[in-house]
């Protein structure tokens, strides 16, 4: 079982961290930063960059990780040349939809840069737009390593992540522009040379400046916490006072008594509501100026404000303050948008607010309260709220403790802001990120981290787990009879049933294909006992397999499959994650190796036994490399006697004077992959031996026979390799004959023939090896454009002391000879066998009676000598 992760399930868990690298809180060029780092770690990424417009408009990188060093290159080129991004980064800025291109070294719309990728590691490149409210804001791109690495989900998902950075971009500028409006305020507050007052709804002083405090020739203390309205006698300021409450200004000429100066001021009074989203006027500002200054500050003072409102409503911040003592929170129009409430709604209390709140998000909301007024360090939480159409929201609060110029009355003011949309990304990528997109099991990178906490509690809580990997037997019969689309229905439905067949701590996974996981908790602390549980287990899972599967769309036919299931069980830590996937995995083919429908438990024989194989396969993979490997040559005679070929034997030179035959590691070869290795070295070596024997006088009736596996023969692109083998050896086609057994050869005799016919176009005959042993019949041998067939040693060996294997000879030379097909005979040990298959027909012979395989400098002794 490969257990090698696919670069597409690394890319996924890279765009999963790479968003978990875009908070709020952080300053734009080091999200930027964190970003480009996050995505060229861990996958094929071998540069990430951001490219945003300058002061000038031109798209420059904004922060750049992983090959940097050739960006000025891809990136910038010099005098205007094209590059791997110029291409794709302005496409995507200006159309403002992701630009791919998956295989760049052979794209025509990046021929002009292809030298520049190939030099670079560049096999693919992708654009992303970074879109905000207003419109694209810049691009996210990401140069690879691999070409095909974007898939449609990758794609999807890194789509996800740049609109998150796009909206995260968004709402930080805007909150820059936010706060610089707001110290742009304090700075005309406090450096004004006019008397400024700010007083709430009711007329009561919270906020003047130095130079009010001058001209009224009083101290802070005095002045915080009075009323205009009710402490004031002159009813020309009360007048002015209520009316800017009310009607919205008021204003009058008065004349001030200082007491700093002991004289009487003439000043310009004036008074203006201050009034929130709705409309509604919730606070006041007096200004005592100079006639002369007074519109020039009020013009300074209504931009100043007109700034702020726009970048409030630019970046969609809800603005909020609760008085502490009063318990009175008072909403912007933000604020009731966000809470999906009309213009006029207002909430007035913290315990109307809380029942907005999903229940399970009260405390925290109420504990970043607590702690703001508490503390002068800001506070953050993030709740979801309940809208009136009963849908959720999803709200990041901030928080903050801010006290009236005295001291008093302690405010909590904050600002809130709309994260739903970045909230359910995050959540999609992490479903994409650790489930198995088609079954919704965990997946293997979920799975994995939960064996390796199981392995870590086993220390604590001294029961056993077990460990359980299903294969299902036959779904690749599914997939082929009835098509993929009915296999994924399969999966689907098989993991629906292993979820609702486990327990509460049980872990049901996906590995991919047809394999499944289960990781069973809270078994016994007896080993007896835990094997019992997880015996009983399994065998629920084959019973409940084993139902038929009705599944909608397969022609209402059930579908039956049955499941394999390997056990390992484990109770302490020494053994690892992957070690736990080995053992079960063994045990799993162990039980389909003795029948499939079952289970088995892992022993130390499997292992040992596996550990054996793969010794071998290494010592067999250390053959190749270290050219181990020989050929032998079985000379073969016609009907007088004569030599007229050679079959090409591999032997293994394994201890450097013992030759292995073939069945001793052939089968080894093809279950660990390395057959066609083999194969291709005995072609090429046969090949080349037999031109430089026949080099100086080649006899045209000589011929080679080489044995090829049905793997080679179906291979489409095997008639080329063979020819150019041929060709480089300086060998005639007709010369050579390619032998593949009778067995492999009716797998798949359609595709045999397509394959046969390849060959004979270059004019390289087949043989039909071990003829007589298989169960093909004359209609198939019919279809199949042969030369000859091989009867198999086993019919040769005693016929003549046996009439029955004289009668199976006879029978198969009559086939041959009546489809026009030659007959060699394998395997001939004395005179008797010799002149009995020639008198049946045979023309070619092979065996120790004839010669021995020998090595290549015997045959170029053969030839060499005279006659």
């Amino acid at each position: 079982m490969d257990h090698i992760e696919h670069p597409r399930d690394r890319l996924k868990a890279t765009i999963a961290a790479a968003n978990q690298a875009i908070p709020f809180e952080q300053a734009e060029h080091r999200l930027l930063e964190a970003l480009c780092e996050t995505l060229v770690r861990g996958a094929e990424i071998v540069l990430a960059w951001v490219a945003l417009p300058s002061a000038s408009g031109r798209l420059e990188s904004a922060a750049a990780a992983g090959r940097t060093d050739c960006l000025d290159e891809l990136v910038l080129a010099p005098h205007g040349a094209p590059s791997l991004a110029q291409g794709p980064h302005l496409l995507a800025y200006r159309s403002g939809q992701t630009y791919l291109d998956n295989d760049v070294l052979d794209s025509a719309p990046a021929e002009p840069w292809q030298e520049r990728a190939r030099a670079s590691g560049v096999a693919a490149a992708i654009a992303l737009p970074l879109r905000s409210s207003e419109g694209v804001l810049g691009t996210l791109n990401l140069c690879a390593a691999v070409a095909d690495l974007f898939g449609q989900d990758e794609v999807l998902l890194l789509e996800v992540t740049a609109n998150a950075l796009g909206l995260a971009l968004e709402a930080r500028r805007n909150a820059a522009v936010l706060i610089e409006s707001q110290g742009r305020y304090r700075q005309i507050f406090e450096q004004s040379p006019l008397g400024i007052v700010h007083y709430d709804a009711d007329g009561t002083i919270v906020d003047c400046n130095a130079v009010y405090l001058r001209v009224l020739g009083a101290d802070r203390e005095q002045l915080i916490g009075a009323n205009l309205i009710h402490d004031i006698d002159d009813e020309r300021v009360v007048d002015a006072v209520r009316r800017s409450l009310t009607q919205g200004q008021g204003h009058l000429d008065i004349v001030y008594r200082s007491a700093a100066w002991n004289q009487f001021l003439p000043v310009r009074a004036v008074f203006t509501g201050v009034r929130d989203g709705s409309g509604t006027i919730v606070a006041g500002i007096g200004l005592l100026e100079d006639f002369t200054e007074r519109r020039e500050i009020a013009a300074r003072l209504q931009e100043n404000e007109q700034r702020l409102r726009l970048a409030v409503d630019a970046a969609r911040i809800g603005i909020w303050e609760l008085d502490l003592e009063q318990g009175t929170l008072h909403w912007d129009a933000w604020m009731r948008r966000l809470h999906g409430l009309n213009g006029d709604a207002m909430l007035t209390s913290v315990r109307e607010w809380r029942e907005r709140i999903v229940p399970d998000d009260r405390f925290r909301a109420t504990r970043a309260l607590l702690s703001a007024a508490r503390s002068d360090n800001p506070r953050s939480a993030r709740l979801r709220i309940v809208l009136p159409t009963d849908e959720y929201r999803y709200l990041q609060l901030h928080a903050c403790r801010f006290r009236d110029g005295n001291g008093q009355r302690p405010r909590v003011t904050g600002v809130c802001y709309d994260v739903t949309e970045q909230h359910l990304a995050s959540a999609r990528i992490e479903q994409l990120a650790l489930f198995d997109e088609l079954t919704g099991l965990s997946n293997r990178r979920l799975l994995m981290d939960r064996l390796s906490q199981a392995i870590r509690l086993t220390q604590r809580q001294h029961s056993y787990r077990a460990l359980l990997l299903l294969d299902l037997d036959g779904f690749k019969r599914v997939n082929d009879t009835r098509g993929h689309a009915v296999g994924d229905r399969l999966l689907i439905a098989f993991a629906d049933r292993l979820r609702h067949a486990l327990r509460r701590t049980d872990t049901a996974a996906r590995l991919g294909g047809d394999e499944f996981v289960v990781l069973c908790g809270g078994l016994s602390a007896s080993a007896e006992h835990a094997t019992q549980e997880a015996a009983r287990i399994a065998s629920k899972l084959v019973e409940m397999a084993a139902e038929p599967y009705w599944l909608s769309g397969a022609d209402e036919v059930p579908i039956y499959c049955s499941v394999s299931i390997g056990i390992t069980l484990f109770n302490n830590e020494s053994c690892s994650a992957d070690e736990l996937m080995k053992q079960a995995d063994i045990a799993m083919y162990e039980s389909k190796r003795t029948g499939r429908d079952t289970w088995r438990f892992f022993e130390t024989s499997m292992q040992r036994a596996i550990e054996q194989q793969e010794a071998k396969t290494q010592a067999l993979r250390q053959a190749l490399h270290e050219d181990q490997l020989v050929l032998r040559y079985l000379p073969q005679v016609d009907q007088e006697g004569q030599w007229c070929g050679y079959e090409a034997l591999v032997r293994w030179n394994a201890s450097g004077h013992e030759l292995r035959r073939p069945d001793e590691f052939l089968k080894l070869a093809e279950s660990s992959g390395l057959i066609q290795a083999i194969d291709d070295w005995v072609l090429q070596r046969a090949c080349r031996d037999f031109a430089e024997l026949t080099a100086h006088q080649p006899p045209s009736y000589l011929h080679l026979g080489v044995n090829v596996s049905i793997r080679q023969l179906l291979d489409t692109e095997f008639a080329e390799r063979v020819m150019q083998t041929v060709l480089e050896a300086g060998l005639q086609p007709h010369h050579l004959r390619l032998e593949v057994t009778e067995q492999a050869l009716f797998v798949d005799v359609e595709q045999a023939q397509a394959a046969i016919e390849r060959l004979l176009s270059h004019g390289i005959a087949i043989v039909l090896d071990d003829f007589g042993t298989g169960s093909s019949s004359l209609l198939q041998l019919q279809r199949l454009s042969l030369q000859a067939v091989k009867i198999d040693q086993g019919l040769v060996q005693g016929i003549e002391n046996s009439a029955t294997k004289v009668a199976i000879v006879r029978a198969a030379i009559s086939a041959a000879k009546a489809l026009s097909l030659a007959v060699i005979a394998e395997g001939v040990e004395n005179q008797e066998q010799f002149e009995l298959l020639r008198g049946e027909g045979c023309s070619v012979f092979q065996g120790y009676y004839f010669a021995e395989p020998m090595p290549v400098e015997a045959l170029s002794q053969h030839l060499a000598a005279p006659g």
